[in-house]
C-alpha cells in the first residue's frame, strides 16, 4: 500500500467566501463521456473560478449523474443568470438547479442525501464528535468498554467479508485483506503501509499508519485498538475458516510510530 507521496482530501461539499460573489449550482448531465471536462471549459471561458465541485463515482447503469458545483463570479464575464442561459443551450446537460445560500458567503451541498459507498449508506464522523465519543464512553465503561467494540469489530469484519465477496467477486484470501486496506484509508481510518499474508501459516500482518481509535487514546501504557483488531479477527476467521485473533504489536497511543497488526490462529 505505500505510495510515493500521501496526502489530505478535503471532502467538504461546501464554498465559502463571505466577501466574494459566490453562486451553486445543481446540474444534472448525461452520463456520458466528456461531459464534465466541458463542463469545466465553460467555467474557464467564462472566468469563472471553480471553488468547489462534488461528483458522484459513474455508474455505467445510470443514465444521469448530478454535479454539485459553487463558482466565484467576482470577476466573471458574465452574471450567473446569463450563464445559466448559456448552460440550458448545452444538450449534454438535462436540468440546472440554484444552490441557495444558507448564510452570507456560505453554499452548502444539501441536495444529495444519503450518502453511500455503492448501495451502502455512510454516515461521516468528523474528530470533533468521534474523539468525545470514545473518550467518554471509555471513562465512563472502564474496561468493560474494550470487550464491547472488540465484539462490534468482530462483527463487522463478518459483514465487511461478505460485503466484500458479493461487491467486488473476491475469492482469494490476500484479496479480501488488499480491499480492507485500501478502504481502511478510502474512509479515512488510517493509512496501511504494509499487508504481508501467509497462506500457509495462516496469518496476516497489518501495519497502519494514524489510526483513529488509537490516535484518540494517547496517552496510554497498552494498545487501544479493539474496534480494528476485532475487524481483523473477524474477517481472519471468515477467510481462513477457523477461529482467529489479532494481537496490536505496536500502538501509536503507546508513543509508537505506527500501530502494527499480527493476525494468526487462536
Amino acid at each position: 500500500m505505500k505510495s510515493s507521496r500521501i496526502e489530505s482530501l478535503n471532502l467538504a461539499r461546501e464554498g465559502i467566501a463571505p466577501n466574494r460573489e459566490l453562486y451553486g449550482l445543481y446540474v444534472t448531465l448525461l452520463n456520458k463521456p466528456g461531459v464534465i471536462q466541458n463542463l469545466l471549459k465553460k467555467l474557464t471561458k467564462n472566468r469563472i473560478r471553480l471553488v468547489c465541485i462534488n461528483t458522484p463515482s459513474m455508474e455505467f447503469t445510470r443514465p444521469h449523474m448530478t454535479v454539485f458545483l459553487v463558482g466565484d463570479f467576482t470577476k466573471a464575464y458574465v452574471g450567473i443568470d446569463d450563464f445559466i442561459q448559456k448552460l440550458r443551450q448545452d444538450r449534454t446537460i438535462v436540468s440546472i438547479e440554484r444552490a441557495s445560500e444558507i448564510t452570507k458567503g456560505v453554499i452548502i451541498d444539501t441536495k444529495h442525501f444519503p450518502l453511500t459507498i455503492h448501495d451502502m449508506r455512510v454516515i461521516m464522523m468528523g474528530e470533533i464528535v468521534l474523539r468525545p465519543l470514545v473518550t467518554t464512553i471509555r471513562d465512563k465503561m472502564k474496561f468493560l468498554v474494550d470487550v464491547v467494540l472488540w465484539h462490534t469489530g468482530y462483527a463487522i469484519g463478518i459483514e465487511l467479508t461478505k460485503l466484500f465477496k458479493d461487491t467486488y467477486g473476491i475469492s482469494k484470501p490476500c484479496d479480501y485483506f488488499a480491499v480492507l486496506a485500501a478502504r481502511t484509508i478510502e474512509l479515512g481510518w488510517g493509512y496501511v503501509e504494509e499487508v504481508k499474508l501467509n497462506q500457509i501459516a495462516r496469518t496476516v500482518k497489518f501495519s497502519i499508519q494514524d489510526l483513529w481509535e488509537c490516535s484518540f487514546s494517547k496517552p496510554s501504557e497498552k494498545p487501544q485498538s479493539h474496534i480494528y483488531r476485532g475487524i481483523l479477527a473477524g474477517m481472519a476467521s471468515v477467510v481462513f475458516k477457523t477461529d482467529m485473533i489479532a494481537e496490536e504489536k505496536m500502538c501509536i497511543a503507546k508513543g509508537d510510530n505506527k500501530c502494527l497488526f499480527i493476525v494468526r490462529p487462536k
